[in-house]
């Protein structure tokens, strides 16, 4: 009787505390996923409050967004079949450094699913941008889908999803469509500064060098602001000094021709021989021979001046 009375004290004594263990698992398991479901939970922007609006010129078109409580979205084109998403948003985490891009169904289509557009962004202090498949993303808008975006860190507290509706977009976005297909072909950032390599005793320029010619020409039809063009011929070490610097020279006066060619205007067109002067590489081996083989194209503006060639400031900025 004994040994049973004691078991039963045993077995009321374990149930209690077992109970109790469980019991602040349980509760932890609660907490845990309620804090889970908040770090994740779908931002959805209010479809009343959503106004997209398009603003552009000759260089840049926006289809853009802003949105005092939530933040500021658009979509950009600087150049013809380049678009790329920007999103930066109010409060965001910080610590964030990973965004994925998708395509969703508005609520009234039922049965549609979400489709990722890209999982490649480019994230700065909760602001990010993606240039990938945006294209497609815009061929779904003007068929009635939404946006929709998440920027993730390392722990899912960091993790954040915003719904952006697209409703009254389509007059916006066939006037971003329209300035779009008049665009250049480059951008004032990839206009601005080029190098044009050669190969070992190349004069004459190349299909892909004429094109990239013909991309350049395109932006400076545009931009009224650019009144000169300087074109800079450099050569490698190998040969004489009088050989190399005259082979620069021939090298620079082609792609001047060329560019007299598209229409550019020859007082526009500012052209130096250096030879194999200012190196951006050690002739010591091929590798470095062929980046010092060429020719650099740099766009001046009104605004800026054009300073003289010195080590220093030789393919760093403007010269």
């Amino acid at each position: 009787m004994v040994f049973r009375k004691e078991c039963q004290i045993f077995i009321q004594y374990f149930n209690k505390n077992t109970m109790a263990v469980y019991s602040r698992i349980y509760s932890l398991a609660l907490l845990f996923l309620s804090f889970q479901s908040s770090s994740n939970s779908l931002v959805k922007i209010p479809m009343d409050e959503v106004n997209w609006e398009y603003k552009g010129t000759n260089l840049k078109c926006d289809l853009k967004y802003n949105n005092p409580s939530y933040g500021k979205f658009y979509f950009r084109s600087e150049e013809k079949g380049v678009i790329y998403f920007k999103a930066s948003v109010n409060g965001a985490n910080k610590r964030g450094h990973s965004g994925v891009l998708l395509s969703t169904p508005a609520p009234w289509n039922i049965g549609r699913a979400p489709r990722i557009v890209t999982n490649i962004a480019s994230v700065d202090k909760g602001t990010m941008s993606f240039s990938t498949n945006v294209e497609g993303l815009l061929v779904d808008i003007e068929a009635g889908n939404w946006l929709q975006f998440t920027i993730g860190g390392n722990s899912p507290s960091d993790k954040s999803t915003y719904l952006v509706p697209t409703i009254r977009i389509h007059n916006a976005l066939k006037r971003f469509r329209d300035c779009q297909s008049s665009l250049p072909l480059m951008s004032y950032t990839q206009a601005r500064d080029i190098a044009l390599l050669f190969e070992l005793g190349q004069i004459t320029l190349n299909a892909n060098q004429l094109k990239t010619l013909s991309a350049l020409n395109s932006y400076l039809m545009v931009d009224p602001k650019v009144d000169k063009l300087l074109i800079d011929g450099y050569a490698d070490n190998v040969g004489s000094k009088i050989g190399n610097l005259k082979i620069s020279r021939q090298r620079a006066e082609q792609v001047a021709s060329q560019m007299e060619k598209l229409g550019v205007d020859r007082n526009m067109i500012e052209v130096r021989a250096h030879g194999s002067r200012y190196p951006i590489a050690s002739n010591a081996n091929h590798q470095g021979q062929a980046k010092n083989r060429r020719v650099t194209l740099r766009l001046v503006r009104s605004d800026e001046a054009v300073l003289p060639m010195t080590p220093d400031n030789n393919d760093k900025g403007k010269v």
